[in-house]
């Protein structure tokens, strides 16, 4: 209404004493009888000042003497001419039809408006608002007024300081503080501490899902972390009324930690009252177990790094020796290394944003660089998907009988290369400082879970004898058949027939 142009359609002074609201009703039937004069299917909305009468014309009926002739009038005028109006309350005090009345000019248009800062589904949205009080409709503008500002604008800043008490925002201090503030703008720090993107969408979901339960059962969650509204202990019997709930329904456990988890991030205070939430987490921890890689035994490593380089898999083969090696060292044999940098490290938050695994095992290093030394800097190790590496992997291990043995309900994958690896490392050396770091591990607590020293000697002795058989021949065979691949490559013999080669001897 404020933001609009404006002009004098039609004004009449009324004839007769009577109520303000059917004064208001007639005016709004003058305005459907002019609509319905331009003979054509109309929907348009129309402002009206009286609660009274905008009820009326939505329902259709009205209990009042004065007003249901001009309830009825506007329901033959709406069907006799096509009108779909679309009417909506407006104050009296933004009313710009009430300045006639007043012997008032019409004011201008205010210079800017909330509706150009949203798309018509936000529009929408904001229209369907009702029922709301003078004072939460004036928060309500407030709040939206706020959203629409530039994120970088001094004022933005400037009014997000000044929700604290005496708290002036701060200028730059000199010249280099200019700058960086410069650089930064349009930039708002994000709030708790930072997690991958992966975790903040599976902490999102399963906060929607939380608060999907709580509504069920009439409470917000925006209550629920209302400190205003509810205590810590609150928070917690509805964390574990939930996690009991998903344990009966057969959720993982990493549902329910990282609800706990979720909740802590958004409401920081948190962090050190949702003890008896993690209580109920231990409790669930101590009757499933969680079960971490087996850890891959060298020979199984051979005998696999065989297997691929005899079907023509180079770059599998590489890739599971890098896998594999990256945690291997070897100080009696040559000193020539290979390193991988890694470009999204798991730990980046915590530790090193860059970090690198390092192979130095010779017959590794060899297979490495005949797979991926003629690559383009450009070119990935793997391009297709990670589905098609672990299917190949699987056939290897049926190929050589290992994937039909079960070790304590959970077999080799690709996350056996790590702690295969470091197990290796550390029986080779015994020093737990160096797997640590060549593990990029943040403490030897962790790196704890990887070492599986008694599950690594006793894997192989584990295997049928004639299992066992087949993985130490091809494991003795692997020296061979590398200095082979090898001298195929430098002929530049394809892959392809590398597997029709070995079969004919």
């Amino acid at each position: 209404m404020v933001s609009r142009p404006w002009i004098t359609e039609s004004s009449w002074p009324w004839r007769d004493r009577t109520h303000i609201n059917v004064l208001k009703g007639r005016a709004y039937l003058r305005a459907l009888r002019l609509r319905a004069l331009e003979a054509d299917d109309q929907r348009f909305v129309h402002g009206l000042d009286s609660n009274v009468v905008l009820g009326a014309v939505l329902k259709g009926r009205t209990s009042s003497r004065l007003l249901r002739p001009i309830v009825m009038k506007s329901a033959a005028l709406q069907v006799g001419y096509g009108l779909y109006p679309g009417p909506h309350f407006c104050p009296t005090r933004l009313n710009i039809s009430d300045c006639p009345t007043r012997s008032r000019p019409l004011p201008p248009p205010v210079p800017h408006h909330l509706a150009g800062f949203f798309p018509d589904r936000s529009l929408y949205g904001l229209s369907c608002l009702g029922g709301l009080s003078r004072p939460s409709a004036n928060w309500l503008r407030l709040a939206l007024l706020l959203s629409c500002l530039d994120s970088g604008s001094g004022f933005r800043q400037y009014a997000r300081v000044r929700a604290l008490p005496e708290a002036p925002p701060l200028e730059p201090r000199n010249q280099r503080d200019g700058a960086r503030a410069k650089a930064r703008a349009g930039t708002q720090l994000a709030q708790g501490r930072p997690v991958l993107e992966r975790t903040s969408r599976n902490r999102a979901h399963l906060l929607a899902l939380f608060c999907s339960w709580l509504a069920a059962g009439g409470v917000l969650l925006e209550d629920l972390l209302d400190s205003s509204k509810a205590s810590p202990e609150t928070v917690n019997a509805w964390v574990v009324c939930y996690g009991r709930m998903l344990f009966e329904s057969g959720r993982p456990y990493w549902h329910y930690s990282e609800l706990i988890n979720g909740i802590t991030a958004r409401k920081p205070i948190l962090k050190r009252c949702m003890q008896a939430s993690w209580d109920l987490a231990f409790s669930w921890m101590a009757l499933e177990p969680s079960t971490h890689h087996v850890a891959m035994p060298a020979v199984v490593l051979l005998g696999m790094l065989t297997t691929c380089l005899c079907w023509g898999w180079l770059a599998e083969a590489g890739l599971f020796a890098l896998a594999w090696g990256g945690l291997l060292r070897d100080v009696l044999l040559s000193q020539n290394y290979i390193l991988a940098r890694i470009e999204e490290p798991k730990t980046r938050m915590r530790m090193a944003r860059h970090q690198a695994a390092k192979v130095e095992q010779a017959d590794l290093v060899l297979l490495i660089a005949t797979a991926f030394g003629d690559l383009p800097p450009a070119e990935k190790l793997w391009p297709r998907c990670t589905q098609t590496l672990r299917r190949r992997f699987d056939l290897v291990l049926e190929r050589m009988g290992v994937s039909s043995v079960a070790r304590s309900g959970r077999q080799l994958d690709l996350g056996s290369f790590r702690p295969g690896g470091a197990t290796h490392l550390l029986s080779m050396t015994e020093n737990s400082e160096l797997v640590r770091r060549r593990g990029r591990w943040a403490s030897h607590r962790v790196m704890e879970i990887y070492i599986q020293e008694v599950m690594a000697c006793t894997f192989l002795p584990s295997l049928p004898l004639e299992t066992r058989e087949q993985v130490l021949n091809l494991a003795h065979a692997f020296t061979a058949t590398l200095e082979q691949v090898v001298e195929w490559k430098r002929l530049g013999v394809p892959t392809a027939s590398w597997y029709g080669l070995f079969s004919a001897g």
